[in-house]
């Protein structure tokens, strides 16, 4: 059982090397695909709100 958290633990700092070359893609962005992150950012967003409001609500019955 020991050796299995230990190689999870390994893996772990490897993701963020792979980050810095997606936050290096905005600038690249032409404006339309900027509109539609902002269009898509937008729905999640009040997709999100709408789940939080909705676990509220089943928080206050239970």
């Amino acid at each position: 059982p020991q050796t299995t958290s230990t190689t999870i633990e390994t893996k772990t700092p490897k993701t963020p090397v792979k980050r810095p070359a997606t936050t290096a893609l905005p600038p690249k962005i032409d404006p339309e695909e900027g509109i539609r992150m902002k269009i898509c950012e937008s729905i999640l967003r009040s997709l999100i709100g709408r789940i939080e409001r909705e676990q509220h609500q089943e928080s206050i019955k239970t």
